[in-house]
């Protein structure tokens, strides 16, 4: 048991120095972002252009295309930068409108009409409409792999 431990101390405590050392408030000097080499700051909610940004992760996402990985690295990021229509409730029994605020179905069953959100705008400031979503469910439905 002793060496059981010994071992897993030895294994555990250089991925906590390295977590640590990447969400230090440190950083390399002159680095933009790093304390001391970047003059930018932020006050709560300002975004700030720049710097760096260290996270800690266990692998390196496959591929940028949603349509094509399933990976949890890659997905993680898609969270971070992806909205879709609707989202998994957090019981996983349902559905909640994220870029859609509602929808219906054909009596045939076979046309969804969404109601997208209004007001959505792409990190560029033009809005989103239905054409950019119609883009994208055709991008995944002509998607080879996936």
């Amino acid at each position: 048991m002793a060496r059981f431990s010994r071992i897993a101390t030895a294994l555990v405590a250089p991925a906590v120095l390295a977590v640590a050392a990447g969400c230090s408030s440190g950083g390399t000097s002159g680095s933009p972002g790093a304390a001391g080499g970047s003059s930018a700051t932020a006050s709560a909610g300002t975004p700030v252009h720049g710097g760096n940004l260290v996270i800690a992760r266990t692998a390196d996402s496959q591929s940028m295309n949603n349509t094509t990985v399933f990976d949890n690295e890659s997905i993680w990021v898609f969270e971070q930068i992806f909205q879709p229509l609707y989202t998994v409730s957090d019981n996983g029994k349902g559905v909640v409108p994220e870029l859609a605020t509602g929808y219906t179905v054909s009596k045939d069953k076979k046309t969804y009409t969404f109601t997208l959100r209004p007001g959505v705008k792409f990190s560029n400031g033009q809005p989103m409409t239905s054409k950019d979503v119609v883009f994208s469910i055709s991008q995944a439905r002509a998607a080879s792999a996936g």
